[in-house]
Protein backbone atom coordinates (compact mmCIF):
# COMPACT_ATOMS: atom_id res chain seq x y z
CA UNK A 1 0.00 0.00 0.00
CA UNK A 2 1.47 3.34 -1.19
CA UNK A 3 0.74 5.36 1.95
CA UNK A 4 1.77 9.08 2.97
CA UNK A 5 3.54 8.88 5.74
CA UNK A 6 1.08 10.68 8.33
CA UNK A 7 -1.34 7.83 6.81
CA UNK A 8 0.81 4.82 7.30
CA UNK A 9 1.06 6.30 11.39
CA UNK A 10 -2.42 6.07 11.63
CA UNK A 11 -3.10 2.74 9.54
CA UNK A 12 -0.67 1.19 11.83
CA UNK A 13 -2.62 2.64 15.00
CA UNK A 14 -5.42 1.25 13.87
CA UNK A 15 -4.49 -1.81 13.01
CA UNK A 16 -2.90 -2.64 16.27
CA UNK A 17 -6.56 -2.11 17.55
CA UNK A 18 -9.31 -4.94 17.95
CA UNK A 19 -13.03 -4.89 17.83
CA UNK A 20 -15.14 -1.74 18.92
CA UNK A 21 -11.82 0.44 18.91
CA UNK A 22 -10.79 -0.16 16.01
CA UNK A 23 -13.97 0.86 14.62
CA UNK A 24 -14.09 4.08 16.72
CA UNK A 25 -10.69 4.63 14.95
CA UNK A 26 -11.71 4.10 11.78
CA UNK A 27 -14.62 6.36 12.45
CA UNK A 28 -12.29 9.27 13.95
CA UNK A 29 -10.20 9.15 11.09
CA UNK A 30 -12.64 9.07 8.21
CA UNK A 31 -14.69 12.33 10.14
CA UNK A 32 -11.04 13.93 10.35
CA UNK A 33 -10.18 13.31 6.89
CA UNK A 34 -13.98 14.65 5.76
CA UNK A 35 -13.47 17.59 8.16
CA UNK A 36 -10.34 18.45 6.38
CA UNK A 37 -11.50 18.02 3.19
CA UNK A 38 -14.80 20.65 4.06
CA UNK A 39 -12.51 23.14 5.37
CA UNK A 40 -10.24 23.29 2.21
CA UNK A 41 -12.99 22.98 -0.23
CA UNK A 42 -15.00 25.74 1.68
CA UNK A 43 -11.69 28.00 1.71
CA UNK A 44 -11.44 27.27 -2.38
CA UNK A 45 -15.16 27.65 -3.33
CA UNK A 46 -15.04 31.26 -0.99
CA UNK A 47 -11.96 31.99 -2.88
CA UNK A 48 -13.26 31.66 -6.51
CA UNK A 49 -16.51 32.41 -5.43
CA UNK A 50 -15.37 35.79 -4.74
CA UNK A 51 -12.99 35.93 -7.86
CA UNK A 52 -16.01 35.54 -10.07
CA UNK A 53 -17.92 37.85 -8.09
CA UNK A 54 -15.29 40.56 -9.40
CA UNK A 55 -14.75 39.57 -12.80
CA UNK A 56 -18.59 39.39 -13.13
CA UNK A 57 -18.75 43.15 -11.68
CA UNK A 58 -15.84 44.13 -13.87
CA UNK A 59 -17.93 43.10 -17.25
CA UNK A 60 -21.02 44.80 -15.99
CA UNK A 61 -18.48 48.30 -15.72
CA UNK A 62 -17.02 47.56 -19.37
CA UNK A 63 -20.22 46.59 -20.67
CA UNK A 64 -21.80 50.07 -19.33
CA UNK A 65 -18.61 51.94 -20.45
CA UNK A 66 -19.27 50.71 -24.51
CA UNK A 67 -23.30 51.34 -23.97
CA UNK A 68 -22.49 54.65 -22.78
CA UNK A 69 -19.48 55.72 -25.12
CA UNK A 70 -20.40 54.37 -28.59
CA UNK A 71 -17.85 55.96 -30.12
CA UNK A 72 -14.77 53.68 -28.16
CA UNK A 73 -15.79 51.05 -30.53
CA UNK A 74 -13.99 52.54 -33.19
CA UNK A 75 -11.16 53.01 -31.16
CA UNK A 76 -10.39 49.02 -31.41
CA UNK A 77 -8.48 48.83 -35.04
CA UNK A 78 -5.54 51.49 -33.39
CA UNK A 79 -5.66 49.24 -30.08
CA UNK A 80 -5.04 45.96 -32.15
CA UNK A 81 -2.26 47.37 -33.69
CA UNK A 82 -0.86 48.84 -30.22
CA UNK A 83 -1.00 45.23 -28.93
CA UNK A 84 0.47 43.55 -32.04
CA UNK A 85 3.45 46.45 -32.42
Amino acid sequence: MNLHKYDRDHFNIIKEKSGMQRYLAEIFLSARTLAKWLILGSFIGILIGGISTVFGHVLLWANTFREQNSWIVLTLPAGGLLIVF
